[in-house]
């Protein structure tokens, strides 16, 4: 790319920086915001820099100054307490395998900078907790969003495990069939669960 194209990047890889780079303890001076642009091959100048700083703040960035420690990007779409909130749940979700919710931690922490999605993610801790051994609850939640926004009805099998490690299906085996109005998370028993979602 033409070095004048990369050029037209420069408002977006300035916000990006901000969004990424920066938080109050992350705080950027000038000096700094012109050599991470340098580095993404992009020329700034302090004067120039101070425009885009503007504009960024008239797009709605609520970029402040940090003291003599430089700009860093303040309000987000979630606070730090509300995004360890969200982790933790999504860490703690018995019904999602370790993958998911590991994949979900990570698209969550891509809305704080760097230094905060790494403590945050720190803090995650979960002793011995068992975990879903497949995709089928997510695929089922999917499942039901899709039913419910169709005005469809689903149908689907009930079981529970016996001690002697046997399936007793509710209903005599035959599929239960209901009209969803909404999707409920609640604590099943380890030994019950749906499937076969259709």
């Amino acid at each position: 790319m033409a070095k004048s194209e990369r050029q037209k990047l420069k408002l977006l890889c300035l916000a990006q920086i901000f969004w990424c780079k920066t938080d109050i303890n992350s705080a950027f001076p000038i000096k700094r915001l012109i050599d991470e642009l340098a580095a993404m091959n992009i020329a700034a100048s302090r004067k120039s820099l101070y425009d885009d700083i503007r504009l960024l703040r008239e797009y709605g960035m609520d970029i402040r100054m940090n003291g003599d420690y430089g700009y860093y990007l303040d309000t987000r779409f979630f606070e730090k307490p509300e995004l360890k909130i969200l982790m933790d749940a999504l860490y703690s979700a018995r019904f999602l395998s370790q993958k998911k919710s590991h994949e979900l931690i990570h698209r969550l922490g891509m809305l704080t900078s760097d230094s905060q999605r790494k403590q945050l993610t720190r803090l995650l801790f979960s002793k011995n907790r068992a975990r879903s051994c497949g995709m089928d609850c997510y695929q089922n939640i999917r499942k039901l969003c899709d039913a419910i926004w169709q005005n469809r009805q689903i149908s689907f099998l009930c079981f529970r495990l016996t001690p002697e490690r046997k399936f007793f299906y509710y209903n005599r085996g035959n599929p239960f069939v209901v009209s969803p109005w909404a999707v409920s998370y609640t604590h099943l028993r380890a030994h019950e669960t749906l499937r076969h979602l259709v």
